[in-house]
């Protein structure tokens, strides 16, 4: 079977493994970069705060960098590469970055908006039920199922409705 190419499903339904500690941890370096670029990127408010204010900073990077482990390379070279920018110079620099390597400005982004949206101040602030999910009211769940929503996933996975 050597040069056959695997059945589709054996790659769609593989799940990659979540890792929860980092290859290696941020430096300090790299952990003052991403707070700078946390400070432009998602500044504070009057009212909200920034994504750098998170009171778990270092342990929410060092989770995110771990759960997306090709990370700390893109880091290590943007804190070398921009490490002693701040304020509006690393605003210009990073604007600059999304235009001409849209690939590395993505990887830093997708750190800070993890860092951000999973502390546990931000979820408080939105109303995101801590620490589990309470789930809808069945009247809400049957409305919405009623509405259609699944329409589309059911046609494109070939099965039919129970209702057809």
């Amino acid at each position: 079977m050597t040069g056959t190419t695997p059945h589709p499903a054996v790659t769609r339904l593989s799940v990659p493994t979540v890792r929860h500690k980092p290859l290696r941890d941020v430096t300090e370096r790299e952990l003052t970069y991403i707070r700078r670029a946390a400070q432009v990127l998602v500044p504070r408010t009057d009212q909200h705060q920034g994504a750098a204010d998170v009171a778990e900073f270092r342990a929410l990077v060092n989770e995110a960098v771990a759960i997306v482990d090709w990370e700390v390379q893109t880091v290590a070279r943007l804190s070398e590469a921009q490490g002693e920018l701040d304020g509006e110079r690393l605003l210009a620099a990073l604007e600059t970055m999304s235009l001409i390597d849209a690939d590395a400005f993505y990887r830093l982004s997708l750190i800070v908006a993890g860092v951000y949206l999973y502390a546990d101040e931000t979820l408080e602030a939105i109303g995101y039920p801590l620490p589990h999910r309470n789930a809808p009211p069945e009247d809400q769940v049957v409305d919405e199922l009623m509405s259609g929503v699944l329409e589309p996933v059911l046609r494109r996975s070939g099965r039919r409705s129970p209702l057809d």
